[in-house]
């Protein structure tokens, strides 16, 4: 079980959020699969990687603890569990011929490993949620709607960009 918003973003859409996060949380992040045991944690406008873990800096000490190795992946290394410690960012992916595949805000709720954090990290996603229920023009969709932020909301609608399906195929507006 978890809490979950739908994005697609432009560069510009990102940084309007990133810029909204630093002004009210002390949130540091880290790529959510990495290839040392202990990388260095970045503030969030730091890390261009597509997928990263966001987490409060007080709390930074019990993510770094539970990095653990991918057994599927040699070489590859995650923080697990990571349920209520962090908020996952799934971000846009760009794509060639100016097309964009959504990503999501995703935030586990099941058993969480710290509680305290939990209600913190639970509170930091209603932010998310709100802000871009608020801020974004154009929702695609019915049981799972795809919020889709102002920039890249005007490139959409203008027929400069498509969002498409991580397979390709275009998504209806």
């Amino acid at each position: 079980m978890g809490r979950q918003i739908l994005i697609a973003q432009s560069s510009a859409d990102e940084h309007d959020i990133i810029t909204a996060l630093d002004e009210r949380y002390d949130l540091l992040c880290l790529p959510r699969l990495f290839d040392a045991p202990r990388p260095g944690v970045s503030r969030l406008s730091e890390l261009p990687n597509r997928q990263l873990i966001l987490f409060l800096r007080d709390y930074a000490d019990d993510v770094v603890k539970r990095i653990t190795p991918v057994l599927e992946k040699p070489g590859s290394y995650q923080v697990f569990p990571r349920t209520g410690l962090v908020i996952e960012w799934s971000r846009t992916e760009p794509r060639a011929g100016r097309q964009f595949v959504p990503g999501r805000f995703f935030f586990d709720t099941r058993e969480p490993v710290n509680a305290d954090c939990a209600a913190t990290m639970s509170r930091i996603m209603g932010f998310l949620q709100r802000r871009i229920r608020d801020r974004y023009p154009l929702g695609i969709g019915r049981t799972r709607v795809l919020h889709v932020g102002p920039a890249l909301s005007a490139m959409v609608t203008s027929g400069f960009a498509t969002l498409v399906h991580s397979g390709g195929t275009p998504i209806p507006l």
